[in-house]
C-alpha cells in the first residue's frame, strides 16, 4: 500500500506545501511595518535540468514586522526582505524539503542604507548629463544585484540605499564617449567620487567604383594602428556609411564589393569630439590603396 500511495502523498504534500516565517527589525530591534519579502526559487543551472518557471512571490509584513510565506513547494529559495532608506538583507539557498511543514527564519535585520555619490564630467571638468549609472554587488550562489540611476543637469548620481561593508562595480555609459568604471566600492566611501569619461570621435563618407557610381552594398572594415579592425556590413542606396565611437587616432578605411577590388583609404584622422566626413573610398583594379593626400575629408564637432 506504501508504494501505492507515496506519489499520492508526494503530490497533496508538493500542493498544500510549507510556510516560511519571520521577522523584519531594524537594528534598534524595531519591527518593520510593511516592509517587502521576495521570495524566488532558485532553480538548477545544468543543461540537461528539467527548466521550468521560477516560483516568485511577494510577502509584506504585518505591525510587528513579522511575514508569512505560505504553500511553498519542495526546493531551494532566495528570501530577500527590503524597505526604503534601508540596505537590503538576503537569505541564501534557503531548503524546503518534501512534507516540510514550517520553517521560521528568526530575525532578518535591516541596517542603514549607504549610498555612493559622485559626478561625471569629460577631460575639460564639463559636467555630463544623463549619464547612465549601474552599480552591480556580486552575491552568493552567483546571483548579481544590479541598482540603475542617471546623472543630473550637473553630471551629479546617487545610487542607494546599499549594504554597508559590501564590494560594488561601477559602470559608467553615456553617447559618444568610451565606458568608465569603478572597481572594488565599499561604501560608506569618504567622499563622492569623480568619473572622468573620454570622448570618442567618428566618421563618415561614402564608397564608389571607378566611375564615381556609389556602391550599394559593401562590407566596410575600419583599421587603427592598434587593436583589431571594426567591420560593418552598409547596404545603401547612395554608398554612403557612418562609424560612431572611435578613438582619437590615424584609421585606415577599406571597402569591399562583390564584382569589385577591394579599395582603401589611409591615414583618415579621427579627433575625440570631433566627425571626419567626406571620406570618400574608390574602388578600382588592380586593388589600389589612396593617401591621405588623396583622398578628401573634412572635420566638424560632433555636437552640430
Amino acid at each position: 500500500m506504501t508504494g501505492v500511495f507515496a506519489p499520492l502523498l508526494l503530490t497533496l504534500s508538493t500542493w498544500l506545501g510549507c510556510v516560511v516565517e519571520g521577522q523584519v527589525v531594524d537594528v534598534m530591534a524595531a519591527p518593520f511595518d510593511e516592509a517587502t519579502v521576495s521570495v524566488v526559487e532558485m532553480l538548477p543551472s545544468e543543461p540537461d535540468a528539467w527548466v521550468r518557471a521560477p516560483i516568485h512571490r511577494t510577502v509584506i509584513t504585518a505591525r510587528t514586522g513579522r511575514f508569512v510565506a505560505m504553500g511553498l513547494p519542495s526546493g531551494t529559495y532566495r528570501f530577500a526582505a527590503m524597505t526604503p532608506g534601508h540596505a537590503t538583507a538576503h537569505f541564501f539557498g534557503i531548503e524546503i524539503a518534501p512534507f516540510c511543514k514550517a520553517i521560521d527564519l528568526g530575525v532578518l535585520t535591516l541596517g542603514e542604507g549607504v549610498a555612493i555619490e559622485g559626478w561625471v564630467i569629460d577631460r575639460n571638468d564639463t559636467a555630463i548629463e544623463n549619464v547612465s549609472i549601474i552599480v552591480r554587488r556580486y552575491q552568493a550562489m552567483g546571483i548579481e544585484e544590479a541598482v540603475r540611476t542617471f546623472t543630473d543637469a550637473q553630471g551629479r548620481f546617487r545610487v542607494g540605499p546599499l549594504g554597508a561593508g559590501r564590494r560594488y562595480s561601477l559602470q559608467v555609459l553615456a553617447d559618444g564617449y568610451r565606458m568608465g568604471s569603478r572597481t572594488e566600492l565599499v561604501p560608506p566611501l569618504a567622499e563622492p567620487i569623480t568619473i572622468e569619461l573620454e570622448r570618442l570621435g567618428g566618421l563618415s563618407g561614402r564608397v564608389v567604383d571607378a566611375s564615381g557610381t556609389p556602391v550599394v552594398d559593401f562590407l566596410l572594415r575600419i583599421r587603427g594602428a592598434s587593436g583589431p579592425s571594426r567591420s560593418v556590413h552598409r547596404p545603401d542606396s547612395e554608398g554612403r556609411f557612418t562609424v560612431e565611437d572611435l578613438d582619437e587616432g590615424i584609421y585606415t578605411v577599406i571597402a569591399e564589393a562583390d564584382g569589385l577590388m577591394p579599395a582603401a583609404v589611409e591615414g583618415v584622422e579621427v579627433i575625440a569630439g570631433e566627425h571626419t566626413d567626406d571620406v570618400e573610398v574608390v574602388s578600382t583594379r588592380p586593388w589600389a590603396v589612396s593617401t591621405r593626400s588623396d583622398a578628401t575629408f573634412r572635420r566638424r564637432d560632433r555636437a552640430s
